[in-house]
């Protein structure tokens, strides 16, 4: 009998891309599958979408939001009702290559870690031919290295979907929080790291990830940026609690903050340009972060073209 993973999909207004995140979660092969689907109060006919293709297939679970939450509250409806030994969260407008979750089991479980990460593609909305990767300079082709929470915070790694142990993530009672609409994700993966996660990271890009202007990272970077800013804060406040090197991680953290205000500042400048100047003039210190993103937005943002 195949291990079952319960991959999670928070939608919300996602009627023109949910279809194929779905075909891809259900045509994964070499592992069997449980696909939750939260509709987060769409307006459009996402819930619709979703409830007739549960119809078809009983692999596939649909809930709703009571009100509009935001992903991470969302998730958490499907961490709950998951049934599977496993995890991956799949976002409304990616898809998954068809052996992701088996090869990220095969690694899992060879070498009996509690989370893997991989390496990903980048696409435009609506294509499906990536045009360029994330993450695929941190080691050669296929090699693996181990991360550890000082590692995944300070490569920026908060963007990757780690498949994660069911039973590791609830014996800690770590969830989303709910209150982050944007760097929920980082703040989730730091702390099961920092709970004592064993983690690997695999050089194969087998998640594409969209690069989309509807998204919330890309339709108001000013808000999550600063949603992502809030979360390292977050993150930051709850090393003191651990038992690990706090000054190790720290700096790890510091650093992030760093490049997340810088990225921050370039935003509030770019949102100032763009307005009939009715926008309040940035700092001086804005436009001394502004400088140092420009600088170092290469470095800091490494992608690797196709």
């Amino acid at each position: 009998m195949n291990t079952l993973v319960s991959v999670v999909i928070a939608a919300y207004n996602a009627s023109q891309t949910l279809p194929v995140a779905i075909e891809s979660a259900l045509q994964q092969q070499g592992c069997d599958v449980e696909l939750l689907i939260v509709d987060d109060c769409s307006t459009d006919n996402t819930l619709t979408i979703a409830t007739q293709l549960a119809m078809r297939d009983n692999r596939i679970r649909v809930f709703q939001t009571p009100d509009n939450r935001g992903p991470g509250a969302a998730r958490n409806l499907a961490l709950l009702a998951a049934k599977g030994q496993w995890i991956a969260v799949l976002d409304a407008d990616d898809r998954f290559a068809p052996y992701r979750l088996a090869t990220l089991l095969a690694v899992a479980q060879h070498q009996r870690r509690d989370m893997v990460i991989d390496s990903y593609y980048l696409t435009k909305a609506g294509e499906h031919i990536p045009s360029g990767s994330r993450f695929t300079s941190l080691c050669s082709q296929a090699d693996m290295r181990s991360v550890s929470a000082t590692d995944f915070v300070s490569l920026g790694l908060g963007s990757t979907k780690p498949l994660i142990r069911t039973v590791f993530l609830r014996s800690h009672q770590l969830r989303f929080n709910p209150a982050i609409k944007c760097g929920e994700d980082l703040l989730l993966y730091s702390q099961l790291l920092i709970a004592g996660a064993s983690c690997t990271f695999v050089n194969l890009p087998l998640y594409y990830r969209t690069e989309s202007a509807g998204s919330l990272s890309r339709k108001n970077k000013v808000q999550s940026l600063s949603a992502l800013a809030n979360a390292l804060i977050l993150l930051h406040n709850s090393v003191s609690k651990t038992s690990l090197s706090p000054g190790t991680l720290s700096k790890a953290i510091g650093y992030r903050m760093k490049v997340t205000n810088d990225a921050l500042a370039a935003a509030k400048w770019r949102y100032w340009m763009a307005s009939p100047r009715t926008a309040p003039l940035p700092s001086l210190r804005n436009a001394f972060e502004l400088i140092r993103h420009v600088c170092f937005r290469k470095v800091r943002y490494a992608t690797k073209s196709l």
